[in-house]
């Protein structure tokens, strides 16, 4: 079971590096999200944390998020680690991760060869775009998170 999650770890990682290398060759080796809601989410969680405002701005109130509890989540990162652009990819990576341990455990419950679980864990992860999403610096790779534990535990529980 831990020979396939490493292996689809890895591989999964491996894509999204080279996605990510391509992205950073075309942007003067800047990275940027694709959409610019991510930017709102990381301006509303900075102020929370830095200046206890809920909103774009140090200085007033304005609930622009889309989801308050990714942008929660955020704002104690960065009261934890410090302001950082990167900070909702590194968290998305992590979903990431937990995502392709769940898949691995339920695939494992079904198939016997490490092959086949990687196999099922990638196709799953490539047919719900979640490379894509991880790099949009939104709260989809938690949804997508949250959906795969739950389906985990009410298969199991």
């Amino acid at each position: 079971m831990i020979k396939s999650f490493i292996t689809s770890a890895a591989i999964f990682s491996g894509m999204c590096l080279a996605y990510m290398l391509l992205m950073l060759s075309e942007t003067e080796s800047y990275f940027t999200y694709i959409l610019d809601d991510a930017y709102i989410h990381l301006a509303i969680a900075k102020n929370f944390a830095q200046h206890g405002v809920w909103g774009v701005t140090e200085y007033i109130f304005s609930s622009s998020s889309s989801s308050p509890a990714f942008t929660l989540i955020l704002s104690g990162l960065i009261y934890i680690f410090g302001n950082s652009e990167i900070i909702s990819l590194i968290f998305n990576f992590v979903c990431v991760l937990f995502i392709i341990y769940f898949l691995n455990t339920y695939y494992g419950q079904y198939y016997h060869k490490n092959k086949a679980i990687v196999a099922a864990t990638l196709f799953t992860m490539l047919f719900t775009s979640v490379h894509l999403l991880l790099f949009s610096g939104m709260e989809h790779v938690l949804q997508v998170m949250m959906i795969v534990i739950n389906i985990f535990c009410l298969k199991n529980g």
